[in-house]
C-alpha cells in the first residue's frame, strides 16, 4: 500500500493517503458518500478517530450541514471529506453565523461524480459524463471565500502537503476549507491499478 502511494501520480488515491497521514489524533472524521467512504476503507484506521457518515438523499443531501451541526456540539476538531457534487449541493451549510471554528472541510474536486467511474454499470455507458458523472469545471474556492472563509487550494502533492499543514494549524480560530483538484478520468484508472497491484503482491 505504502509502496504504491510512493509511486502514485497526483490523484484521489494519493490525496486520501496524505489526508489520512495528517488527520489529528482524537478528532472526528465525517465521510461523505460515495467515493470518500470507499477510499477511506483502503487505509488503516486510527483508533483515536471517531468515524461518522451521513447517507442523505442520493448520497449528497445534507452531508456538510450534518458535519457542521455535529461540530457545533463537539469539543474536538471535526474534518469532513466531501466530493465536489455533494459540496456544491449543500454549500449553503457555510452560510451559518454559528459555523463552529473546529470545522475543517476537505473538498475532493475531480470535476464530477467520480464514483460512477469506479462502479460497474454506469462506467460502461455512453451517457456517463453528462447524465451520471455530471462533469463540470466549477471551482469551490470562490464560493467558499464568498462565505468569508479561508480556502486553500491544492493541485499537486506539494501544494496538498502545505494546504493540510495550514488547515490544521493550532492557531486557526475559525472554520477553514481545503479544495483538492484532481484529474477526474485518471482517478478511476489509478484506483483500478491499485487492486491489480494488491493482487500481484498476494501471489
Amino acid at each position: 500500500h505504502i509502496l504504491y502511494l510512493q509511486n502514485c501520480e497526483f490523484s484521489d488515491m494519493l490525496a486520501f493517503g496524505l489526508i489520512f497521514a495528517h488527520l489529528p489524533d482524537d478528532s472526528v472524521l465525517h465521510l461523505s458518500n460515495s467515493s470518500p467512504v470507499r477510499y477511506a476503507q483502503l487505509f488503516q484506521g486510527k483508533s483515536s478517530l471517531l468515524y461518522l457518515s451521513n447517507r442523505g438523499t442520493s448520497g449528497i443531501d445534507g452531508v456538510l450541514s450534518s458535519a457542521a451541526g455535529y461540530a457545533f456540539l463537539s469539543s474536538r476538531i471535526n474534518t469532513v471529506i466531501i466530493g465536489d457534487l455533494a459540496f456544491f449541493y449543500d454549500s449553503n451549510a457555510l452560510w451559518n453565523r454559528h459555523l463552529p471554528p473546529n470545522l475543517r472541510v476537505i473538498i475532493i474536486n475531480n470535476g464530477g461524480g467520480g464514483i460512477f467511474r469506479l462502479i460497474d454499470g454506469p462506467a460502461e455507458k455512453s451517457l456517463l459524463e453528462e447524465h451520471f458523472e455530471a462533469r463540470h469545471a466549477m471551482q469551490a474556492a470562490p464560493l467558499v471565500q464568498a462565505y468569508g472563509l479561508e480556502c486553500f487550494v491544492a493541485e499537486n502533492e506539494k501544494e496538498l502537503e502545505a494546504g493540510l499543514q495550514e488547515l490544521y494549524k493550532d492557531s486557526r480560530g475559525k472554520a477553514a476549507v481545503l479544495e483538492i483538484r484532481t484529474p477526474g478520468p485518471q482517478n478511476a484508472e489509478i484506483f483500478q491499478k491499485y487492486f491489480h497491484y494488491i493482487r500481484g503482491q498476494e501471489k
